[in-house]
């Protein structure tokens, strides 16, 4: 795992697969190692490989904090290659184990690109009722705003952020 720790943090997704080879993911119970393939893979832009090692890190985990962020990855490619109610599902999944602000963002997102405006909305706001004065959150949605002509509103919001 350190080895392979040492190598994400230098960019070199590929030396990272040629450490974390078949044989050696197969043996390993280790649910950071299925991870680190993952994000190497999505960092390559391999999105369905990747998201077969977050699903298998997924497997591994042993807390729902470690589960709900392989899931929001697997979400993540998903949405990747434009298969948003799969990444809805999933995304849905990640936030029921642990709220998390990037599974929040994710699922938002996946529900704009679905044209659920509404839902997108409520993902936003319920994400705000948990934690009012996030300003990733109040940022996230400030962008929703935006992204949906409601500019006064998300001027609001930007001054709650300054």
């Amino acid at each position: 795992y350190k080895q392979t720790k040492e190598l994400m943090k230098k960019h070199q997704w590929e030396s990272v697969l040629d450490v974390l080879d078949d044989r050696t993911l197969e043996q390993s119970q280790d649910w950071r190692l299925q991870w680190n393939a993952g994000w190497s893979k999505f960092k390559l832009r391999r999105f369905l490989e990747a998201g077969m090692h977050f699903q298998k890190a997924a497997r591994l985990t042993a807390t729902a904090e470690d589960k709900s962020l392989c899931l929001t990855f697997m979400g993540l490619t998903e949405m990747e290659v434009s298969r948003y109610e799969e990444a809805k599902e999933i995304l849905v999944e990640a936030l029921q184990l642990n709220d998390n602000t990037l599974a929040r963002k994710s699922l938002a997102t996946a529900y704009m690109n679905m044209e659920k405006w509404e839902e997108a909305e409520k993902v936003h706001a319920d994400g705000l009722a948990i934690q009012p004065d996030d300003k990733e959150r109040l940022a996230a949605y400030g962008n929703f705003l935006l992204d949906t002509g409601r500019d006064e509103e998300a001027e609001e919001i930007r001054k709650r952020l300054s």
